[in-house]
């Protein structure tokens, strides 16, 4: 047995991180184990790059957002300080330690498997995953789980989930002239949420085109590595408020409910 299709068998006992292997990346993983014929196998590998290519061209990268983005019965558990049984504790360090072989693979290792000399090319490298996966749930206030660790902004959307901003405004508090007083509070009232002090309601009003609305995003950007996340609902959608509550009110993170133009 090769060592990718090894890798993939190990991969696929997966039980903490079984959603894991839903994602694209190794969809097309297990289409290149189980292929039958060269070509099929070819296709599969020119997907399994693709998709890498299209977040960022590091393998290691990819591997390693996919399962930090991963809301399993063991972060869950750690970041409310619930007990975990040691079959689970002894799982997620195995399964861990084969998503790190998997994100070690090179081009060459495809190559090789394949007895071709020449892939597509994608970087990848040597991580302690489990080491980091300790780390960011020691740090769950900052990191988060789930979508929210990835992403510092959202939206709610017509069917009523609370979806990523891909493309979100990367405006920064720097930029702004004028106002100071004005965003001065912004920022200062954030802070006191962020430090467990009590934090006002903010209603921010003026003429259009004053930055109302970049504050609030800019001030999002601003602390988003101290753990600090927005989420974006329209007035026709404040009914939704209290369900949107409900979803965060557990989460370690903390968000900025916020309504424009209302």
């Amino acid at each position: 047995m090769s060592k990718i299709k090894n890798l993939h068998l190990r991969l696929c006992i997966s039980s903490v991180f079984c959603r894991v292997l839903e994602k694209p990346l190794f969809k097309h993983l297990s289409q290149y184990c189980d292929a039958q014929r060269e070509d099929e196998k070819i296709r599969a590998y020119a997907s399994f790059v693709a998709e890498i290519y299209e977040h960022g061209g590091s393998l290691t990268d990819l591997v390693c957002r996919l399962v930090f983005e991963d809301e399993n019965i063991y972060i869950k558990s750690r970041a409310h300080s619930k007990p975990i049984n040691a079959q689970i504790k002894e799982a997620v360090s195995n399964e861990l330690k084969v998503f790190e072989e998997l994100s070690a693979l090179t081009p060459c290792d495809f190559a090789a498997d394949m007895g071709v000399e020449y892939v597509s090319p994608f970087s990848s490298k040597k991580v302690d995953l489990v080491r980091r996966y300790e780390k960011r749930i020691k740090g769950i206030g900052k990191y988060g789980y789930g979508i929210f660790s990835s992403y510092g902004m959202f939206r709610l959307s017509d069917d009523n989930e609370i979806e990523p901003i891909v493309s979100a405004d990367k405006t920064a508090i720097s930029k702004f002239v004028g106002y100071e007083n004005e965003r001065n509070s912004v920022i200062a009232n954030t802070r006191a949420y962020i430090d467990g002090r009590p934090g006002a309601n903010t209603l921010l009003c003026g003429d259009a085109g004053t930055g109302k609305s970049s504050t609030v995003k800019a001030v999002a950007n601003m602390f988003f590595d101290e753990g600090i996340r927005l989420i974006e609902i329209r007035k026709d959608q404040l009914h939704y408020l209290p369900y949107v509550m409900g979803k965060v009110s557990e989460n370690p993170l903390k968000f900025i409910i916020f309504i424009d133009d209302l």
